[in-house]
């Protein structure tokens, strides 16, 4: 979705924010100035992939999964919604799909909950002033070993660029962990990763 709605306007765009976004989704190496060119070949790949979302949908069902929504719908649903309003031929290139976009004003409809505008320091502070409620969850099938108290870092295996996040397993699971770690600006915090897409190492 990001070569997508990036790529045609990369450079129109804050040459920042283009530097930072290209490292984050295509890796330390990525140009998003090559992008365009290679527009068809990405389309094709979205295309593919929108129609198993299209062939399950096709059987009348509401959502991913039956009548309600759940996980798998957020999951599409924020790619859907990306791509949609950042893609200024999405409405074209999404006509082929009706059941993803009946599917998609159903998840339109649901809503969002509220908000409070907050700047960066008022969050900061308010992570400061509180306490974590991430109980110590352990794993004892876990292949790496890991139990909560043991100090590790996560890292995406993506290279991105980003640095390792460091800390003291609080929680983990087959498909997430959870670092308890100090910050100077928010003091104790506990992180929260998938475990597929990261490695974690044991420090």
């Amino acid at each position: 979705m990001f070569r997508v709605a990036f790529g045609p306007v990369a450079d129109k765009l804050p040459p920042e924010l283009v530097a930072d976004r290209a490292r984050l989704y295509l890796g330390s190496h990525g140009d998003l100035a090559k992008e365009p060119a290679d527009l068809p070949h990405t389309l094709a790949q979205l295309r593919a992939q929108l129609g198993w979302v299209e062939e399950r949908l096709s059987s009348g069902r509401q959502y991913l999964l039956g009548e309600e929504p759940g996980m798998p719908d957020l999951l599409v649903w924020y790619l859907v919604w990306f791509f949609r309003a950042r893609y200024a031929k999405a409405a074209a290139f999404l006509a082929e799909f009706p059941f993803i976009n009946a599917w998609a004003d159903r998840m339109i409809a649901i809503g969002h909950g509220s908000s409070s505008p907050m700047t960066p320091a008022e969050a900061l502070a308010v992570a400061g002033a509180t306490e974590t409620e991430t109980l110590e969850i352990s794993d004892p099938l876990d292949p790496q070993g890991l139990k909560p108290g043991i100090a590790a870092s996560v890292t995406p295996i993506t290279d991105s660029g980003e640095k390792p996040v460091t800390g003291t397993v609080r929680a983990l699971g087959r498909d997430v962990i959870a670092l308890l770690r100090e910050h100077p600006h928010c003091g104790r915090v506990v992180v929260h990763f998938p475990r597929v897409g990261y490695r974690v190492s044991i420090l």
